[in-house]
């Protein structure tokens, strides 16, 4: 696999958990407490936000990787992976 060579601690790869730091702490310094409770008095927002990351989003993250591996990338993708046995197994 390509991200073998980045160095890792337990199995995360650190450049992904630093990237994934820094796109994530903008939003947690500005976190209002209040307005989480005044979030949690409105369950029809709650419920609607909770209805489309679980029940839409995926499908449609989905259909937009099938797109772009199977359609936009595909010439680009190789045809076979090896697995950490040694055994190449097609895609």
């Amino acid at each position: 696999m390509v991200f073998d060579s980045y160095p890792s601690i337990y199995n995360v790869s650190i450049p992904i958990a630093v990237c994934l730091f820094f796109m994530m702490h903008p939003i947690m310094v500005k976190i209002d407490f209040a307005e989480v409770i005044k979030a949690a008095k409105t369950p029809k927002l709650a419920a609607l936000t909770l209805f489309i990351n679980w029940a839409v989003k995926p499908f449609t993250m989905y259909l937009i990787a099938s797109f772009f591996l199977e359609y936009l990338f595909k010439g680009f993708l190789l045809g076979t992976e090896v697995i950490k046995t040694g055994q190449e197994v097609e895609l």
